[in-house]
């Protein structure tokens, strides 16, 4: 038998009776499914504020900018009217 395998059935089973986990095995796996459950949580809330972030920056400027050789905008340049 592993040597974990045989430190983890000692420790989660009393030898006096070994049919029922201890109350600190119930105790552990209710944190870990508490933590698991508040991670997926809290990373479904992360990603749907990015998405939502990202489809409003996306939104507030145009897809595609045309530039000139230098990497400069293209500025539209009225001519004043003469008075």
């Amino acid at each position: 038998m592993k040597s974990e395998l045989y430190i983890a059935r000692r420790f989660a089973f009393k030898p006096r009776s070994s049919s029922k986990p201890t109350f600190i095995v119930f105790l552990a796996v209710a944190g870990i499914a508490l933590g698991t459950a508040a991670l997926i949580l809290t990373l479904s809330i992360v990603k749907g504020f990015s998405t939502q972030i990202e489809s409003k920056l996306i939104g507030f400027s145009s897809h595609f900018q045309i530039r000139q050789a230098q990497g400069n905008l293209f500025y539209l340049f009225l001519p004043i009217p003469c008075v």
